[in-house]
């Protein structure tokens, strides 16, 4: 009687060691495919934001020909002057220094932040218009910030500013697709005690109820397919609720649409809330 008892923990004991073996295949592979996913977004942001450089450097590279080709002229018809040519290279210092400013920025951008960091409500602004600013200009889009400009909140910068790119990315792309008259982006901030809720609502004509179950699916798109991976809203769920300790969720109603995020104020250097 004992040794069928023995036996049968010896077989219980081989079953749960497969289990267990079985349970850990699937989680690396689980754990594959997830990595894979966040390469693929982080490869179809950084082709949207060559896109963004560009419009970005368009306007300095136009004002830096200008200025050297009137001083090129000036020198062929010995008209140059001092002053005039201080002047103009002062100008074109401006611009480059901006152009490296921009590099900066965009760099930065794609560095995993290691620790949490303080940023402001005014700081979020600056930067996503320092990316954003000029493509939405280009297709007069309006962006406007509502709340407290010097509220601090301690969480990883850029993966937050990655999630509301691909919010502003997807607006954008919306606007465009529906032609939509006076398109607007609003992103208000609210505080509730230890949390704020950031509502990122746009007039880009709404999204369908069919299409708002699915929409923070993997590889779920309403683009065509050279238009969109379907894993900006997965990734910025994904970032939201593993990474910025949140959530975040969307509503449609009539032509407009709106994202919810909701964040702890602070996220310590373990990646843990502090209450």
């Amino acid at each position: 009687m004992q040794s069928k008892r023995v036996k049968m923990l010896k077989n219980f004991a081989i079953q749960n060691q497969s289990l267990t073996h079985q349970v850990d295949v699937e989680k690396h592979k689980n754990e594959r495919a997830e990595r894979l996913m966040i390469e693929q977004s982080r490869l179809a942001i950084m082709g949207e934001m060559i896109g963004m450089i560009a419009h970005q450097w368009r306007q300095p590279i136009t004002v830096i020909g200008m200025l050297t080709n009137n001083a090129l002229l000036d020198i062929e018809l010995g008209e140059l002057k001092m002053d005039q040519l201080v002047e103009d290279l002062e100008s074109i210092d401006k611009q480059v220094h901006f152009l490296s400013r921009t590099i900066d920025d965009f760099r930065n951008f794609f560095r995993p932040n290691k620790l949490p960091q303080s940023i402001t409500l005014g700081e979020i602004e600056n930067e996503l218009m320092t990316i954003v600013g000029k493509s939405f200009e280009n297709n007069r889009i309006s962006l406007i910030f509502e709340g407290d400009k010097n509220t601090h909140l301690v969480t990883y910068k850029n993966e937050l500013l990655q999630v509301f790119l691909n919010i502003l990315n997807n607006s954008k792309d919306a606007f465009l697709e529906n032609r939509t008259i006076s398109p607007t982006v609003c992103i208000y901030l609210n505080e509730a005690e230890d949390k704020l809720h950031f509502l990122i609502t746009d007039n880009g004509g709404g999204i369908n109820a069919d299409v708002l179950t699915h929409i923070f699916e993997p590889y779920f798109s309403t683009k065509s397919e050279k238009n969109g991976t379907g894993l900006g809203l997965y990734m910025s769920a994904m970032i939201v609720e593993k990474h910025l300790h949140g959530s975040i969720g969307v509503c449609s109603e009539n032509s407009t649409s709106t994202f919810t995020i909701i964040v702890p104020k602070t996220i310590d250097e373990k990646g843990h809330d502090v209450y």
